[in-house]
């Protein structure tokens, strides 16, 4: 016996808010920071990495 289902349709939550900021003037000046602070969390990394031989 063969029984089909259909799945339930489920809204994606991200696309709510997909595009929210493309016109916010600040957000590409965000996301340099964003990357600034994470290439500063990496070079801190490297020099706390603890090498085990």
């Amino acid at each position: 016996m063969t029984l089909e289902i259909e799945a339930p349709k489920v809204e994606n939550p991200w696309m709510k808010i997909a595009g929210k900021y493309k016109d916010d003037t600040q957000f590409d000046e965000m996301l340099e920071y964003i990357e600034e602070y994470r290439r500063e969390l990496d070079a801190d990394n490297e020099t706390r990495e603890i090498r085990v031989e």
